[in-house]
């Protein structure tokens, strides 16, 4: 396809999300021009960046005058600026300012004023790079994409990570619902990222089934592992079952610390991550007498994390059915121990276990149930060795370098298509 400018749009820092940096990157190398419009941290990350061949800018997430006072104060305590890792005085102040403002906009007013302010600077950065298409990741960043898309007469992409309507906690699922429709309505194409979700959006709004951009790792030969009996503390020779990603509520994480007591002593859980519910696991396992056999690691470097995995003798993604997103998500998890060559035990919501019961990479269970969890585990101990061999055969197919001819198939399409 013919060289084209593209402008993506992110409702985070762009410090960590994988599966944006892969898109970008994907699209570099195939000769485009590619700027990332992400929201700003003062005195944690640059406003603009270079990286892998496209660029970085980040717009205010706050108002006017009080990103002009963080900024003030930024550089009057530490006139060089902390590192975006380093917590310092000055970070954990910001963290403060960030946990008080959080509070103050949930007030509807102040959020929705709050939330036309991003958008207006995202449009006007977005409008500065002239792109050729506009890719909006998460219906946060639709409307930006789909002003400057209209604006500059350019081609516009959706790019829905999540079911919107449809994820934990939402507010006003039918208000939620009636804004993707109509603004849908205007991408020249639009990618999900597991198939029943790409069904689901077809059915939903009437709208061509959507590309599937399954978020795959970017690797060719599975990593060498790390001895996870050394970094969490047990016994030589000890399974470890892993579960790596946030420690959130709806995750099966209660039922799995209990399973942990069902099992024989060659088992042992090790927690990878942080999360709000971490406190509560740490003290789950001290109550119930498994503080030697469930432990806990904080987060490790992205770069890092596929070796952590390899080094587990199974994985975990325990998603509860408390939402249409839960419902239908195949995580970043599952596809991380698929490249790792490690088997799965996961929920049996209907996308996750129809993938694993098709591969054979793994066993589902009940989430919330600890006796399924650890019937599970049995499972999988009597065909370790084939669920291992499956998960090592997956992992040829399901990598990024197969994985985004998808996107590229899609941009190649828009490209062609008359203005």
């Amino acid at each position: 396809m013919n060289a084209l400018r593209v402008c993506m749009f992110v409702r985070n820092a762009f410090e960590f999300d994988a599966r944006v940096e892969r898109e970008a990157t994907a699209l570099v190398a195939e000769g485009n021009r590619v700027t990332v419009v992400a929201l700003r941290d003062v005195g944690r990350l640059p406003v603009r960046e270079q990286r892998a061949g496209f660029e970085v800018r980040r717009v205010s997430r706050w108002f006017w005058i009080v990103d002009r006072l963080r900024a003030a104060w930024v550089r009057r305590v530490n006139p060089e600026g902390p590192a975006p890792a380093e917590r310092t005085p000055v970070a954990a102040g910001l963290d403060a300012m960030q946990r008080s403002w959080t509070v103050v906009r949930k007030v509807g007013p102040i959020e929705r004023l709050r939330d036309a302010a991003i958008t207006t600077r995202m449009i006007a950065v977005g409008l500065g790079t002239r792109a050729d298409v506009y890719h909006a990741h998460d219906l946060n960043t639709l409307a930006a994409a789909s002003w400057c898309a209209r604006l500059r007469r350019a081609k516009l992409v959706y790019d829905s990570h999540e079911i919107a309507p449809g994820q934990e906690g939402i507010r006003d699922a039918a208000a939620t619902e009636r804004r993707e429709r109509r603004l849908i309505d205007r991408a020249d194409g639009v990618i999900h990222t597991t198939p029943m979700r790409a069904r689901w959006a077809a059915e939903t709004y009437g709208i061509p089934t959507p590309r599937v951009v399954l978020n795959v790792p970017d690797v060719s030969v599975p990593p060498e592992p790390h001895d996870l009996c050394a970094v969490f503390g047990f016994a030589p020779g000890t399974r470890v079952l892993l579960h790596q990603g946030g420690m959130q509520p709806n995750r099966g994480l209660e039922a799995l610390v209990d399973s942990v007591a069902l099992l024989d002593d060659s088992f042992a859980l090790g927690f990878l991550g942080g999360g709000r519910a971490r406190p509560a696991l740490e003290a789950a396992a001290r109550e119930r007498g498994l503080a030697e056999r469930v432990g806990f690691h904080g987060p490790v470097p992205h770069a890092e994390l596929l070796r952590y995995v390899a080094g587990a003798w199974c994985g975990f993604s325990l998603l509860v059915d408390s939402c249409a997103n839960h419902r239908w998500s195949l995580p970043n998890k599952l596809f991380e121990c698929v490249a790792a060559g490690v088997p799965v035990i996961v929920s049996d919501n209907p996308e996750i276990a129809a993938f694993v019961d098709e591969h054979g990479v793994g066993e589902t269970c009940d989430p919330a149930d600890p006796a399924s969890i650890a019937a599970a585990v049995g499972r999988l101990a009597k065909r370790h060795g084939a669920a291992r061999d499956a998960a090592l055969r997956a992992a040829g197919r399901y990598r990024w370098a197969v994985e985004k001819e998808q996107l590229i198939g899609l941009y190649r399409e828009i490209a062609e298509r008359p203005a």
